[in-house]
């Protein structure tokens, strides 16, 4: 039986894969996450919008 993914892996995800994939726009990149790992583009916008304020 597969490991549930927690949310701190999730995070650490989007935000290491925001690196990568910095030439798009934080919408572009919430869409692309979603259809790549199933996980809501609102969720991926929230992540980075929390990021940008802490920087």
């Amino acid at each position: 039986m597969a490991r549930k993914t927690t949310q701190a892996e999730i995070r650490a995800s989007i935000l290491d894969m925001r690196r990568i994939y910095a030439e798009k726009t934080d919408e572009q990149f919430a869409f692309w996450y979603q259809r790549r790992y199933r996980v809501p583009a609102s969720s991926v916008l929230q992540v980075i919008q929390e990021q940008v304020k802490k920087a």
